[in-house]
């Protein structure tokens, strides 16, 4: 192991460095298999949710809800509505308010950095011009994870890479707690983002209704997660696609 020193946007940053090759065996083992995922067990269950979500819908939603999370929800209010998002600023403490809404402010400024020109153009030859026009998606579906606990930085790992590129509607499924509530730091971070319409759906049934866009939940077919989104979620992501 060696410690190496870098400069990035002036900050001198210290990174410790491991080489592969010169690890104990068992430590090159550790640091292999932690980034291996089996989902071949999973795939077949993960198959049959994604299939009833296609027949059955918002009745499917609310049948794995109470399924896997013990938790009641109701078709008609699948959707967090305006109001308890406004009350959701009531129960998270300022000090945390602003927080969120510093982070997200940062990560804003880093994918705004990371946004290419939106048309260019090239004369290749006298008379003859070729170029390139980017166009965001119409809508994107977000998966935020929840149940155990709330994570904004999911919600600006997923919400706002979307709004910068400029994407006019974006959504958000996120498990709720056992009162069938969303947490209230989740809703605050939506919000702050830009999140335009927020679900209480969690797990590979709110991926399948995502990617399947009818009824309550429609996206287009588009959707991001995070990247440490448990493995049965994932793998209805990959399903799913």
């Amino acid at each position: 192991m060696e410690i190496k020193e870098i400069i990035l946007g002036g900050i001198k940053l210290y990174i410790k460095v491991y080489k592969l090759k010169e690890m104990p065996k068992e430590d090159y083992n550790r640091i292999i298999k932690r980034s291996e995922t089996e989902t071949d067990s999973i795939l077949e269950d993960v198959g049959k949710i994604i299939d009833n979500v296609k027949e059955q819908g918002d009745n499917a939603l609310v049948e794995y809800t109470k399924k896997f999370e013990n938790v009641t929800i109701y078709k008609d209010k699948i959707q967090v509505t305006p109001e308890e998002i406004k009350e959701a600023y009531n129960k998270v403490d300022k000090e945390t308010i602003e927080a969120i809404k510093f982070l997200a402010d940062n990560v804003k400024k880093f994918h705004s950095a990371q946004m290419p020109n939106k048309m260019w153009g090239m004369e290749i030859t006298p008379g003859l011009v070729a170029g390139q026009t980017i166009i965001p998606l119409d809508r994107v579906g977000c998966y935020v994870p929840g149940g155990r606990g709330w994570f904004p930085s999911a919600v600006m790992m997923s919400v706002l890479p979307a709004k910068v590129a400029g994407v006019p509607e974006v959504i958000v499924c996120t498990p709720s707690a056992s009162d069938g509530t969303v947490p209230a730091g989740t809703l605050v971070a939506c919000d702050v983002c830009g999140a335009d319409t927020i679900y209480r759906v969690g797990g590979s049934q709110a991926i399948a209704a995502m990617t399947y866009s009818f009824r309550t939940i429609n996206t287009g077919g588009y959707g991001l997660s995070p990247s440490n989104t448990i493995n049965f979620i994932s793998t209805g992501n990959i399903q799913s696609y």
